[in-house]
């Protein structure tokens, strides 16, 4: 009696392995002819087979059609289409190819052609979904839960669109506001800074805030011809808000990008149009007041001298000034010490021993924008702070050595008091 071996091939899982290597010693004891799996128990080897197989949840094959099928609508790659990008370059065109100065509005309508291409290509509305904090109830009870033989599901991965899109609104964008004939207002700035940030590239913000603070203002003269004069970079009204310096540097922090990161806060809050304009604003104000101080003095010891009989009127307004000048200069020279003092807010990045008053509160919006860089680039557990390394760990530290700062001064980290 003659008889087939049938050798077993290499299978998915141990068990199917062991079940095909007990079927051919079968077979070899019983010298039987007929294909192993065939007999009775290869519907059982089947069924413990499929059992086995979903335990284990599908590996999905790139480029499958399958796969492109479960994919949902909402997680497509979106494209700009050539209708698209023909239709932003002809309103940019507008612009870049004006025979004289563009009007803002002519700018303005190219940067939101730009800015809505840029909501449709990333898909923005599902995106703030996305990252919103959402509550599935996962703990380590139901990660174990989750290998049971029932969860099959596979998450969807979000595919980002295509670079070049990006790229090339992010360019398009860039190059409006280097145009020449272009003034750089603070509406362009914020459309612009929006974008950039929408697209998370945020190289060129250092550049724009330098170039809007340094670009020269474009006029027509007596032939209309354009005529650029220079402005004056230390001006108030070349100060960058502060609105927007955040949400660039949040871009930047985003990304990992260090360099960007401190360029942005060099360009921004360190600049001295930026310090004026903080003078201007919170500063100006009680020092008019102040100002005004030896009048009203003066107004209400004139009135105090009419109530009393005790000394002269003169003599006695003249002692009522005195006080009341002594007490307003005494209490607003310690209200000025509690302001410029004030290191509550302060935690990883703080001022040397030495640095004057004055420039500390001037200088605060520098030292906290140091200090966000410092908690995005250190530990996040504060019994962690100084044990951070690296190349640009040291760079950061030395960066805001050279500007007067300590990053983790050992006297006020936790522990150390």
């Amino acid at each position: 009696m003659d008889f087939k071996l049938v050798r077993p091939g290499r299978s998915a899982c141990l068990l199917c392995r062991t079940l095909r290597r007990v079927q051919v010693q079968a077979q070899w004891t019983q010298v039987i002819s007929k294909n192993p799996f065939s007999n009775q128990t290869a519907p059982q080897f089947r069924r413990l087979h499929r059992r086995h197989a979903s335990n284990r949840a599908p590996t999905p094959v790139l480029g499958s059609p399958q796969g492109s099928d479960r994919q949902p609508q909402s997680q497509k790659i979106r494209r700009l289409s050539s209708r698209d990008t023909n239709r932003i370059q002809a309103v940019a065109d507008k612009v870049l190819l004006h025979p004289s100065i563009p009007s803002e509005a002519d700018t303005t309508s190219a940067l939101d052609a730009i800015d809505s291409a840029a909501k449709h290509l990333l898909g923005v509305k599902e995106q703030e979904a996305a990252q919103r904090p959402q509550s599935n109830g996962k703990s380590p009870a139901s990660g174990l839960l989750s290998l049971d033989s029932s969860s099959t599901s596979i998450a969807p991965t979000i595919r980002p669109p295509p670079s070049e899109n990006i790229d090339f609104l992010s360019d398009l964008a860039y190059t409006l506001l280097e145009h020449d004939p272009v003034f750089i207002t603070p509406t362009i700035l914020s459309r612009y800074v929006h974008i950039q940030s929408l697209l998370d590239r945020p190289l060129s913000f250092p550049h724009i805030f330098d170039l809007y603070a340094h670009k020269a203002t474009p006029s027509l003269d007596k032939q209309q011809k354009i005529v650029y004069r220079p402005q004056k970079p230390s001006a108030i009204s070349t100060a960058i808000p502060s609105s927007l310096a955040e949400t660039a540097l949040a871009t930047a922090l985003r990304v990992r990008h260090l360099p960007t990161a401190l360029s942005i806060i060099s360009t921004t809050y360190a600049t001295p149009s930026f310090r004026r304009s903080k003078l201007f604003r919170r500063a100006l104000p009680p020092l008019a007041l102040f100002a005004l101080f030896p009048v009203a003095c003066y107004r209400l010891a004139t009135q105090f001298s009419t109530l009393q009989t005790a000394l002269p009127p003169e003599d006695f307004t003249m002692y009522a000034m005195a006080g009341l000048s002594t007490y307003i200069a005494s209490v607003g020279s310690l209200g000025y010490m509690a302001l410029t003092t004030s290191n509550d807010q302060m935690e990883r990045v703080t001022w040397v021993v030495g640095m004057p008053l004055w420039e500390r509160w001037v200088r605060e919006e520098e030292r906290a924008a140091g200090e966000r860089v410092a908690k995005a680039w250190g530990h996040k557990e504060k019994w962690k702070w100084g044990e951070e390394e690296g190349r640009e760990w040291k760079e950061l530290k030395e960066w805001l050595g050279v500007r007067g700062m300590v990053l983790d001064k050992v006297g006020l980290m936790e522990g150390m008091e």
